[in-house]
């Protein structure tokens, strides 16, 4: 459907601009009046090509032989605009849905490329002019991609076989200057909003028809040419009601490539959120945590079947240039608790846990799962001055009850650790942590297995233990010098 401005326009046509607007094609099937509907961008300053996605193939075979069509544009969903057409021109080609599992790849460092893989559906299109689009601030940018004859068999080419074409492709080497910043504008928007709408457009003209076609495949799928370094992390996604998590093998960083810092991207429920660190910082951590703006214990409870994590990680050299991004998709872990409190006392380790209760939590615990629980601090900023205090190593059940308590002591400790431990023996370290924690500057409980992470910065100190312990420790120097008293006195009346 395409519209045309009047020269002459109403202030409540203007007033309008920029809405989400829906257009409906009105036409009469067997005496009923039926319609199809779209949404579309309203601009009231620009020529609108408003298409219609997804028609069934009943439908199109019978509007292509109807001479009457009416249509009614709502403006921002509100001011109906009703009408008929002056041109009614028939491709008698169906191309709403022209291609499946279309895909982005791209390079992204000094041989930075853009590709478009789609699997093509049977539309007659004949020699098109190809654009790879992305939308920016409401409008569409358009960089042409050239056919080219020395490509492999499924790529873009002339003479064009839209069957046979799975491949669109552009090198920014071997492009004009003007072409080249048009690819550099695109990673730099594209770094700042992972969601940009991108599609790849077709325009092209049917024989026996004057009529401009455009046909639109819309990005489904991001990945990047390479994504070794990812799947060297050996992560999993994880969701607590505070953060997404990637669990992860990350010194692995320091070995996949050299780079000074490393920006991390999670895309998850259409929340970005990116975490730019140093890479020996990074590597140090047991997992990339992206943190929710607030906390969601409903997340927990959702069914999260079908939704993925798109994960980003772009390494850059000392003076900021783009080494290597690469991207793949998680399927997140729902934690099974919504939250945990930690006590430490002199004695043992306690966790206060708050469990979801959910069906599938009650599954995955109900014989044990062997469960990790790290005790650290984190000295300074850096988190290269993280030191392990403990380690401990148990069984853990969830029971049917709204929160319960799980200890760890002496009994249950370990000694393998990423980070360097504190020496001495458990009453040693115990008391070593009690005593750092009040100048660190953040200790960490983490509580792992293989299908939880949590992570919990608010430590108690159990000071009932320790008034205990200081309290026998008042008792025994009163005994002793009573009985040093007694035996003073003894020894002056003999």
């Amino acid at each position: 459907m395409i519209v045309n401005p009047s020269k002459n326009q109403t202030l409540h046509c203007l007033a309008f601009n920029n809405t989400t607007s829906t257009a409906s094609l009105n036409y009469v099937e067997a005496g009923a009046i039926k319609s199809i509907q779209t949404d579309f961008l309203y601009q009231s300053e620009h020529p609108l090509n408003i298409t219609f996605d997804k028609i069934p193939s009943l439908v199109f075979n019978f509007m292509t032989d109807l001479s009457i069509v009416s249509y009614t544009v709502v403006l921002g969903k509100e001011l109906a605009v009703p009408g008929t057409f002056s041109l009614i021109q028939h491709t008698l080609v169906n191309t709403s849905n022209c291609w499946n599992d279309v895909t982005l790849v791209y390079n992204r460092s000094d041989n930075s490329y853009i590709t478009i893989n789609a699997q093509p559906n049977d539309c007659l299109v004949t020699t098109p002019k190809v654009d790879f689009q992305y939308q920016l601030n409401n409008n569409w940018i358009s960089i042409p991609i050239a056919p080219n004859s020395s490509s492999p068999e499924s790529y873009f080419k002339f003479p064009f076989i839209h069957m046979d074409t799975k491949n669109y492709q552009i090198f920014s080497e071997t492009q004009s200057f003007e072409i080249q910043q048009l690819i550099t504008n695109f990673f730099t928007n594209f770094a700042q909003n992972r969601q940009l709408p991108i599609r790849i457009a077709l325009i092209f003209t049917q024989a026996g028809s004057s009529l401009s076609q455009e046909i639109f495949g819309t990005v489904t799928k991001i990945e990047t040419d390479t994504n070794n370094c990812i799947l060297d992390l050996n992560s999993i996604a994880i969701v607590t009601a505070e953060a997404i998590q990637n669990v992860a093998a990350l010194t692995s960083l320091n070995s996949c490539l050299i780079s000074s810092t490393v920006t991390v991207t999670s895309v998850f429920q259409k929340q970005q959120i990116s975490n730019t660190e140093p890479t020996t910082g990074i590597s140090g951590k047991t997992a990339i945590v992206f943190n929710f703006q607030v906390k969601n214990d409903q997340i927990l409870l959702q069914n999260l079947t079908g939704q993925q994590q798109q994960f980003f990680i772009s390494f850059f050299d000392a003076d900021g240039n783009i080494i290597l991004e690469q991207t793949t998709v998680f399927d997140p872990i729902q934690s099974c608790f919504f939250d945990i409190i930690s006590k430490v006392s002199l004695k043992n380790t306690c966790v206060v846990l708050f469990p979801t209760l959910t069906p599938i939590c009650i599954e995955k615990y109900h014989s044990g799962v062997v469960t990790t629980q790290q005790q650290i601090l984190q000295l300074t900023e850096s988190t290269t001055s993280r030191i392990q205090y403990q380690v401990y190593q148990k069984k853990l059940t969830v029971p049917n009850i709204t929160f319960y308590q799980e200890c760890f002591n002496v009994d249950v400790t370990i000694t393998e650790s990423q980070f360097p431990f504190y020496p001495g023996d458990y009453a040693v370290r115990q008391k070593a942590f009690i005593t750092d924690m009040k100048t660190a500057f953040r200790p960490s409980i983490f509580i792992t297995n293989d299908i939880d992470y949590q992570l919990s910065y608010d430590v108690i100190i159990d000071q009932t233990s320790i008034i205990l312990i200081y309290f026998w420790i008042i008792i025994s120097v009163l005994l002793i010098i009573a009985v040093a008293v007694t035996a003073f006195y003894s020894l002056k009346q003999q």
